[in-house]
């Protein structure tokens, strides 16, 4: 990851506006020009693209959070054996379910770097089914209500329901939908690989 040059400097000053936050995190940009690199940033980080305002969010991921060190005494990550995903969400959930809040503060931006295999075809679909792993590992946890429904009942997933949210969220930014609408069969690819883990 790679962050703006006034990285630190708002996270601090987000952490003095909120004095009982236990983490402020921010936006996650794509810094490569492909359509495998669009569609996976798209599926994987639409909920931090830099648009709105400072809110609590239940999730920010590992590349751009920061956290009070009193906060997070005695949470660890968790070892999940096949896949390496979610752990930070995990992480989120255990900090919130000690009654903490976590702000997102779009201005704070970390370019999010991919290696070479995650930028081919191949690579975007292995990722995805390892989120799928990671989700049915214990990661539909972070989701609520929704997670634990598709948890239990696995074959909803098959309808591909997030891709309404993912969607959803693209509204926000015609930039962003111009990219979901040019890419959106690498996406659908991507979501069907995810979520037919567990399913099929």
């Amino acid at each position: 990851c790679v962050v703006e040059r006034d990285w630190l400097r708002l996270i601090t000053e987000t952490f003095i506006c909120f004095p009982e936050a236990g983490a402020v995190g921010g936006s996650i940009l794509n810094p490569h020009d492909t359509p495998v690199a669009w569609a996976s940033y798209i599926l994987e980080f639409s909920m931090w693209f830099p648009v709105g305002g400072v809110r609590p969010m239940r999730d920010i991921p590992a590349c751009n959070i920061a956290y009070r060190r009193c906060d997070i005494a005695g949470i660890s990550f968790r070892n999940m054996e096949r896949a390496t995903v979610y752990e930070d969400s995990i992480f989120n959930y255990q900090l919130r379910s000690r009654g903490k809040d976590i702000i997102f503060e779009p201005r704070i931006k970390a370019y999010h770097y991919r290696s070479e295999d995650r930028l081919q075809k191949q690579g975007f679909l292995k990722s995805q089914q390892r989120y799928g792993l990671g989700f049915i590992q214990g990661g539909y946890v972070v989701h609520g209500v929704w997670g634990k429904l598709l948890f239990r009942v696995p074959f909803l997933n098959l309808a591909c329901p997030r891709l309404v949210f993912v969607l959803m969220r693209c509204l926000r930014s015609w930039v962003m939908l111009k990219r979901f609408i040019y890419c959106f069969s690498l996406i659908a690819a991507g979501e069907w690989k995810r979520n037919k883990v567990g399913v099929l």
